[in-house]
């Protein structure tokens, strides 16, 4: 599409949270993008929006529903395994929705066939990331599919597959557009939908973090005891959190930089050669040591907290 056209396509766009009366509207949706699997019941349909009205989004191009998402906030703790679509959605009625959770989870995201390849997926995990930040939820948890898998299925294992996707040497509707929207393989999930032909079942269990999140806005960083990771020397106190270890560690060298305030945000110096240094960090590739002691790799996710004065 002609960037002209696409500028003004991108104008007629509108996500909005779904109400009752466009059931019929995501059903011919759900038809049309998975023909082979069963879309939402009335009963589905009307308690997610009862449940959480805010989490059921739509996207309109000219007052066409061309594309959807539904979620669900839990507590992260209580569904750690991610085993199973029918458990941690509640049979999709998601009466096990905790508004007090830290976790959106991702039940469903869906694009139209005429409109694939026009980023309104990207549209929708923006706005999925806004429900994540808004609220002072630490991630956003999805069980992804695989439905470009069945071509593929009886050549290689699901496992082979998705390790083809993520090194760019295969191409899947779904998997490739969540590792583009910065989401992290955590693991694959076998029997997670069974009725997901395309997939054969299996589901990628896939995270976003929060970077904005906030275990306690009272909290001050208290200096503790230091490790050494890679070439930067860290401690820790923050709460169990799952994180990509080289986005932390960037993150927490840049916030040193800045000047360390409450974490984990970052604070704009004001000093000219402090705002030198925050810029050099943000920009550092860091280099990660890759095998660690059993000490080090017990220690490291119960605390990660830097020391200002050692750093800065």
């Amino acid at each position: 599409m002609p960037r002209h056209h696409l500028k003004d396509f991108e104008k007629k766009l509108r996500v909005r949270p779904l109400r009752k009366r466009d059931h019929a509207a995501v059903v011919a949706l759900q038809l049309a993008c998975f023909p082979t699997m069963k879309p939402w019941s009335k009963a589905q349909f009307e308690s997610q929006i009862d449940h959480f009205g805010g989490g059921q989004l739509g996207l309109e191009y000219e007052g066409r529903l061309v594309a959807s998402a539904a979620s669900l906030i839990v507590k992260f703790d209580l569904h750690d395994d991610w085993h199973d679509w029918a458990s941690v959605s509640d049979k999709g009625m998601i009466g096990n929705h905790d508004p007090k959770g830290d976790t959106l989870y991702g039940i469903e995201i869906m694009v139209h066939p005429e409109f694939r390849g026009m980023r309104l997926a990207r549209r929708l995990y923006e706005a999925r990331k806004r429900l994540c930040r808004e609220p002072n939820l630490l991630r956003m948890v999805i069980g992804g599919r695989i439905p470009g898998y069945r071509k593929y299925a009886k050549r290689i294992s699901a496992e082979a597959y998705v390790a083809k996707v993520q090194s760019k040497k295969l191409v899947d509707p779904v998997l490739t557009t969540q590792l583009s929207n910065g989401f992290e393989l955590v693991r694959l999930i076998p029997d997670y939908l069974p009725s997901d032909e395309d997939s054969a079942g299996y589901a990628t269990h896939m995270e976003w973090t929060n970077v904005d999140y906030v275990a306690d806005a009272r909290r001050r960083v208290a200096p503790v005891q230091l490790v050494r990771v890679a070439r930067f020397r860290l401690c820790a106190s923050l709460p169990r959190v799952r994180f990509n270890v080289a986005r932390t560690c960037r993150a927490l060298v840049a916030w040193s930089a800045c000047g360390g305030v409450d974490m984990p945000r970052a604070k704009t110096p004001s000093v000219p050669d402090a705002e030198a240094r925050c810029r050099a960090a943000v920009l550092s590739e860091i280099s990660l040591v890759t095998e660690w002691s059993p000490a080090d790799k017990a220690n490291l996710p119960a605390r990660l907290t830097i020391h200002l004065h050692s750093l800065v």
